[in-house]
Parts: C-alpha cells; structure tokens; sequence
C-alpha cells in the first residue's frame, strides 16, 4: 500500500517535510509526487459533482528519514538556455540542465524552473 501525507513544512526551495516517517514504513530513496488539492469537477448544466480532479505539482526523493516525519529534495530537472552561450563566439552548450525548485507561494504561474508548493499540500508516494 502506498504511503499518503501532506507537506508538513517547506525548508527551502528543494527541501520540504513529510508528516510521515518511519513508523508509517518511510524509507530514504523513497519517490513521492506532491500534488495539487482536490479540485471538485462539477457539471456546468446539471451542478452534478463529476468526481475530483488531483494532479502532481513535482516530484521530491526522500534523503533524510525521522520517526514521525522525512526530509525530501525535489530532483525534476528541465532544460534551460546557458546565460554564457548567448555570444556568437562561446563554446559553451546552448541549453543547461537545472533542478525544478519550490516556491512557498499560491496562484497559478507557469514558471519552468519552479513549482508552487503549501504546507498542507497532498504528498502521494510514487508506486511503480
């Protein structure tokens, strides 16, 4: 059975707390993806509840393993343009590869380099 909890604490734009540890069978090199709260899905025409909608905000890998809660870092990476690239003359590669990042801030923003991330949000290990 997968493990299920919620974002306990952000430490940092790659580290957050997991409410659940050890005792709940946490191990370090565990995957889990945090996701986005359930979103109600309601009918336009009949306000029939259709069921609920919960997608994965980014994926974090558990390092550091407590009793009751774990430390995981984020590890998704995406291409970015290499800043020292940008002259005609650089031998440096075009696009770099960096780490997706936490932001501890609400709303919708389709950064590339960060996800937004609250205390509270459902954390879901990755079964594969």
């Amino acid at each position: 059975m997968a493990v299920i909890g919620k974002v306990a604490k952000i430490l940092n734009s790659r580290e957050i707390v997991i409410n659940k540890g050890a005792t709940d069978g946490v191990k370090a090199g565990m995957r889990f993806n945090i996701q986005e709260r359930e979103t109600a899905i309601v009918d336009p025409d009949s306000n029939e509840n259709l069921g609920k909608l919960m997608r994965s905000k980014i994926s974090v890998e558990v390092m550091d393993v407590e009793s009751r809660f774990s430390v995981a870092r984020t590890f998704e990476t995406y291409q970015a343009l290499n800043p020292e690239a940008m002259s005609h003359l650089s031998i440096s590669p075009r696009y770099i590869t960096r780490v997706k990042k936490i932001r501890a801030e609400s709303g919708f923003d389709f950064r590339e380099d960060s996800v937004s991330v609250s205390v509270g949000d459902p954390v879901v290990e990755i079964t594969e």
